[in-house]
């Protein structure tokens, strides 16, 4: 929590501090009419989009009706700049039109289990300035999620520390009122005893 809360957005490393431990499955769909020999790829931030090298990028599969489709685990609430690029026939790739796609995952717990998440894409990207301001607004909204839920244990350690000190203080209470009720006692049984000897 203090790591994500310290992130500077502007930060190139932000992104890398957001998600979970937690794997979902994230299906990347992209209708593109490919040319014979070539195929297509997803490259992104993430190790499992192959960090940016070419190399590791993830191969997609070709549909019917020229639906490219591709199966990536990724961290869940966890946010990814990504990309697809075309392998020409010649070796030479060509990369996808305009800046980085951003994909940014829901809460583990708001995905069903064995649940597959869609992510539909067209071949253009979005503009630098567009994908700056989503990523700052984001990690913005990330900090303060987990500031929250900071509070939230705050107040929870606070309640837990009140109800001690509430039982606490009925104990004592509950030791006063004994002491109290012996002390009520012995001073029955002395004025008792007074009153038997003045009749004597």
């Amino acid at each position: 929590a203090r790591e994500i809360l310290a992130i500077d957005p502007s930060a190139k490393n932000a992104l890398d501090l957001v998600g979970t431990k937690v794997n979902m499955t994230c299906r990347f769909t992209l209708h593109y009419e490919t040319r014979l020999g070539e195929d297509l790829f997803l490259i992104g931030s993430h190790e499992r989009l192959g960090a940016w090298a070419i190399e590791c990028a993830a191969p997609m599969r070709w549909t019917e009706g020229n639906v490219w489709t591709g199966d990536v685990e990724l961290p869940a609430s966890g946010v990814f700049f990504y990309k697809y690029v075309v392998k020409m026939a010649s070796g030479q790739y060509r990369w996808q039109d305009g800046a980085n796609n951003l994909l940014a995952l829901p809460d583990p717990w708001d995905v069903p289990d064995g649940s597959v998440f869609v992510v539909d894409d067209q071949f253009g990207g979005l503009t630098k300035e567009a994908q700056n301001q989503l990523a700052v607004k984001l990690i913005m909204t990330e900090k303060e999620k987990v500031g929250l839920k900071v509070e939230a244990s705050k107040a929870k350690e606070m309640t837990k520390a009140a109800l001690q000190e509430l039982l606490l203080a009925r104990e004592e209470l509950r030791a006063a009122h004994e002491k109290l009720a012996a002390y009520e006692a012995n001073a029955a049984a002395v004025f008792t005893e007074n009153g038997a000897n003045n009749q004597r």
